[in-house]
């Protein structure tokens, strides 16, 4: 009589079986009591150790990598692979670094995202003193040109520092380059004399032609007066989903501060007009949940915006509060930062043409960054003081309540949602010269001071799994660094917490910390899929040159 049990299969076909398995279900099988036939399958299966590897590193296989050879890479190379950048980042042990000169002036915009870093050109046509175009640098590629010529690339070639042009003055953009090749420039345009127009335009950002998928190449958002000046923009780009906030930052023009948010594929607005915007920053949760902060209640407000042009009838999904500050303390502004931002889809399609790492972080476990600065005033309301104020907070929480059921009109204390998963870094140790420090689960920084006198690189680790990898082994002082696991507890700075908040704010979050034994005189050190970019500053903000330590693979 045939038997029915699957073990009685091929250990090939076993394997088969398995891999459409969830890991928990895998997990629950290999520590099934007696099953030794099982276990040996499952442990000796190098297809669910790179499964595993792939979600204990919170990434997964980018779909739009496009490997050198002519087919992929075995399962065993993957693995091997990922195991050797994450080793890499924290050993701070590049396989590649180089510097590269900016041969251009740059202006005030810029961004970096998966394996691009973009800056405004001031090299070409100015309007009005503003940049109409872009320069793309693709880091990975950079990286390795730079080791082979010997650590320094220099002039304007085109395959290096690739032009996007707008033809009209940019004050900001938004990056989607692996779901859309896609970026969106806001163009600040003279009606006449008195007069500015704001326009969103899009373009594949593959080619820098107009994007085939936007129904209208640019979309009208607003009017402004002259005097006013450009606005601070913040934008952000996930799914169907444009959305913009503008601020002015002046008491005269608070009516003009305002959130915008369109189907860019469509044009078609969606309401935003019922949120005040206070302050600039603004973060995609998931593709259809948006926060921004609002420093005149001291909350941040959650949205929904449904997956259609349907009106939000909603004013709010969920209210986050601050944490509570001291008397004659208030928050000025808060900055906001996660990457890479959520994807409408595990398996987004994406444009040939678009750049990628082999392994990106996933959405929904990058951490959240947000900077409060905050100022002290006397009696007679006058500011006395300033100080940065630097929170981590892990977005897998926040993701899996978003999308776990109804929260509407709900509000939640801080020592509610952020308290449980949260690291407080004292803003003195953070130079936010650029805000793209964070990527995935990591964070990168350099003393402030840096330039005048050289400092270390850090890199803050957020992965539980490679929090307790470090903790087994404890501190290490390696060639390149020094490694150590951080707990909880008690933070720095804690003097400079007791002028700003009413009770001291434990970290909860864990990390690694990773700090170099290189000094390095850099103005400001930033993070991408596989990269750490250090840039130098001229006197007058531009960027001179950048030195790039690649640590994945080409």
């Amino acid at each position: 009589m045939p038997s029915n049990s699957i073990l009685d299969l091929p250990p090939e076909l076993i394997h088969v079986c398995l891999s459409y398995l969830p890991l928990a279900d895998i997990y629950t099988l290999e520590h099934l009591v007696g099953n030794t036939l099982l276990r040996s399958l499952i442990t000796s299966s190098v297809a669910i150790a790179y499964r595993r590897a792939l979600h204990s590193a919170c990434v997964e296989e980018s779909p739009t990598f496009s490997h050198p050879a002519s087919s992929p890479s075995p399962v065993s190379d993957r693995l091997r692979l990922l195991r050797r950048t994450n080793e890499r980042f924290t050993a701070f042990d590049p396989v590649h670094r180089g510097s590269l000169t900016v041969p251009f002036p740059t202006t005030s915009i810029y961004d970096l995202a998966g394996d691009v870093f973009v800056l405004g050109d001031g090299c070409g046509e100015m309007v009005d003193g503003r940049c109409t175009g872009v320069r793309v640098l693709q880091t990975r590629v950079a990286a390795a040109a730079a080791a082979k010529s010997e650590g320094l690339v220099e002039g304007v070639d085109e395959d290096v520092w690739r032009r996007i042009n707008a033809g009209k003055p940019i004050i900001d953009f938004g990056l989607a380059v692996e779901e859309h090749d896609l970026i969106a420039m806001v163009t600040y345009v003279s009606v006449d004399q008195t007069r500015r127009q704001i326009d969103v335009s899009f373009f594949h950002f593959s080619t820098g032609a107009p994007h085939s998928q936007a129904r209208r190449h640019v979309l009208p958002v607003q009017e402004t007066d002259t005097a006013h000046g450009p606005p601070t923009v913040s934008i952000e780009i996930v799914g169907e989903n444009l959305a913009m906030s503008l601020f002015y930052g002046n008491a005269h023009t608070a009516e003009r501060d305002s959130l915008h948010v369109f189907n860019w594929r469509t044009g078609m607005r969606k309401k935003s007009d019922f949120f005040p915007v206070s302050s600039p920053g603004l973060i995609f949760l998931t593709p259809r949940h948006l926060l921004l902060p609002d420093v005149r209640v001291q909350y941040f407000v959650i949205v929904e915006y449904p997956d259609s042009d349907s009106e939000v009838t909603e004013p709010a999904l969920a209210l986050l509060e601050f944490p509570s500050i001291m008397n004659h303390t208030e928050v000025l502004h808060v900055q906001c930062r996660v990457s890479p931002t959520a994807a409408a889809s595990p398996n987004s399609p994406a444009s040939s043409g678009a750049p990628s790492s082999r392994f990106v972080p996933r959405a929904e476990d990058a951490i959240i960054l947000f900077s409060f600065a905050m100022g002290r005033f006397d009696q007679q309301g006058l500011l006395q003081a300033a100080d940065d104020h630097v929170f981590v907070i892990s977005k897998r929480p926040l993701y899996d309540k978003l999308l776990g059921g109804p929260m509407s009109r709900e509000r939640l204390s801080w020592d509610e949602w952020a308290a449980p998963a949260m690291c407080y870094i004292d803003g003195e140790d953070l130079h936010f010269r650029y805000i793209t420090v964070t990527h995935g689960q990591r964070l990168v920084y350099i003393d402030h001071a840096a330039a005048e006198a050289r400092a270390p690189v850090r890199i803050l680790d957020f992965n539980a799994g490679r929090f307790e990898d470090a903790r087994r082994r404890g501190a290490v002082d390696g060639p390149h660094a020094v490694v150590q696991p951080m707990e909880g507890g008690k933070p720095r700075g804690i003097v400079r917490q007791f002028r700003a908040f009413r009770k001291p704010l434990e970290s909860t979050l864990p990390y690694v910390e990773t700090t170099s034994k290189e000094l390095f005189d850099w103005g400001a050190a930033i993070i991408n899929d596989e990269c750490i970019l250090g840039v130098q500053f001229g006197v007058i903000a531009h960027a001179l040159s950048l030195e790039v330590l690649h640590f994945g693979e080409l």
